[in-house]
């Protein structure tokens, strides 16, 4: 018989080993992290919350970060304020949109990098973001409706296009 091992999550520097400390110490990017790598769908089903587990694992992956935070908070009946969502993620692009170190604030300052460097954005999700928190919800739009699982060129090509390189 195969021995199941009850491994912790960390939230907040916690070692958290059940479901209300993982309510008490609700952390927005270590919890994404949990999910996109399965450990918090394991981590539910080894302890016997298989109906959370399951409904965690049907969450799209390819989902808006915001939209899969509220999802999981839903899920595991945590409540998390949506605003607080919103300025947790605004802060975090604004913060994170860097090319070349040099910080980008606006489309003119996008424009003028490597669509290869911008490349890396677009499939984590950052640049659509970026896009929408910084004035821009009609090309976060059209970005959104890029292919992530096409080539790169072509993934390049849609995106000068959006942005109009």
């Amino acid at each position: 018989m195969v021995k199941i091992i009850k491994f912790p999550l960390e939230l907040n520097g916690k070692q958290i080993r059940d479901l209300e400390a993982l309510k008490a110490n609700f952390e927005i990017e270590a919890i994404l992290k949990y999910f996109q790598d399965g450990r918090l769908e394991k981590w539910l089903r080894i302890r016997d919350f298989a109906e959370l587990s399951e409904q965690i694992k049907m969450i799209d992956k390819s989902a808006n970060k915001q939209k899969i935070i509220k999802e999981i908070a839903n899920i595991i009946g945590y409540e998390i304020d949506e605003n607080s969502i919103e300025k947790y993620f605004q802060e975090k692009i604004e913060k994170r949109l860097e090319l070349d170190g040099k910080q980008i604030k606006d489309l003119d300052e996008l424009r003028k990098n490597k669509l290869d460097s911008i490349l890396k954005y677009f499939k984590d999700g950052l640049l659509e973001e970026w896009l929408k928190v910084n004035g821009y919800p009609e090309l976060a739009e059209r970005i959104k409706m890029i292919d992530k699982s096409t080539n790169n060129h072509k993934i390049m090509k849609e995106i000068s296009k959006v942005i109009k390189y």
